[in-house]
């Protein structure tokens, strides 16, 4: 909700309270619209802390550097900070507002001084909450519950470009539940599988497609791959398609693999996919149909083999 939807909501059930005290006949009438004032004041003020508590909380994560950088690709964590400031700010703002007019209220000498003290409040709450941003906050918590449970233990990254069949590798590696579609940036996320072979267990990370161009000029789904190779691990699989099918030229290919090796100095497999396919020449540590579980069990083996076991 925004400021205005929550102060409606705080208003209107103050203003139900207060109805209520007025129906109570256990003391003057006078008295009783000193009581609802103070209703309102106590129940208008209870809900809007109450949801600037809740919001407050949304924003305190204790996110590792990577955590933080993803989510920062498609959020303002500079504005999240301020936001967070200025919900504290408030809470403490309005809950000694409260203690004050509450006072007020109690000790006024009649309802039209009481009711002047119950607006008075109602003024100061707005203006305070008013100022009070949540839509970026509300995006903060969205994505936060998006981003993938990365254990800290062994890792492989599998990259490359689009459409060239990381999925389909993590897919029937893992038996990780992927939809592999054939257009670009299938992959939206981070997707997370395990490769377990005896007692040795290795996680396994599908990025979206990176394209081949500069950190600085990519989108915030290809930042989200760079993160993963940035954070999480120098073991990469490399995936190339000399087939082409996936749409990109296998020069550009290449382009990609030697901006890897440059930028993140991993210990690489190359990969190459779409065996059944015709296909360019290519230097690879494979060639693998994606789809053919012979040629699965082959780069499973491989794995273990090339990365070793620890």
């Amino acid at each position: 909700m925004d400021s205005s939807q929550l102060l409606d909501i705080a208003f209107h059930q103050a203003a139900k309270e207060a109805s209520a005290v007025k129906q109570k006949r256990t003391v003057g009438k006078g008295k009783r619209h000193i009581e609802a004032d103070l209703a309102r004041v106590r129940v208008a003020g209870s809900i809007i802390l109450g949801h600037l508590r809740d919001y407050h909380r949304k924003t305190e994560h204790h996110l590792n550097a990577f955590e933080q950088e993803l989510i920062g690709t498609v959020v303002d964590i500079d504005r999240i900070a301020r936001d967070e400031k200025r919900i504290w700010n408030s809470l403490r703002i309005i809950n000694k507002l409260m203690e004050e007019f509450e006072s007020r209220i109690k000790y006024a000498d009649n309802k039209t001084e009481s009711n002047r003290y119950q607006t008075a409040f109602y003024g100061r709450v707005s203006s305070i909450v008013k100022r009070i941003k949540f839509d970026e906050i509300e995006k903060f918590e969205k994505e936060l519950k998006k981003i993938p449970r990365v254990r800290e233990m062994r890792t492989i990254i599998i990259c490359g470009y689009p459409n060239v069949g990381k999925s389909l590798i993590l897919k029937n590696l893992t038996g990780h539940k992927v939809e592999v579609a054939s257009y670009p940036f299938t992959t939206k996320g981070l997707l997370v599988g395990f490769l377990k072979k005896d007692y040795d267990e290795i996680q396994m990370i599908d990025t979206p497609g990176l394209l081949d161009r500069s950190v600085d000029k990519m989108n915030p789904i290809e930042r989200r791959a760079a993160l993963a190779l940035k954070y999480l691990s120098k073991d990469i699989i490399f995936t190339i398609d000399p087939s082409e099918s996936c749409g990109y030229s296998i020069e550009s290919q290449k382009n990609l693999l030697k901006t890897v090796e440059k930028e993140f100095k991993p210990r690489m497999l190359i990969v190459a996919t779409h065996a059944d396919l015709p296909q360019k020449e290519v230097h690879a540590d494979m060639n693998i149909n994606s789809n053919d579980m012979s040629d699965i069990k082959r780069l499973e083996s491989r794995i273990f083999e090339f990365f070793g076991n620890h």
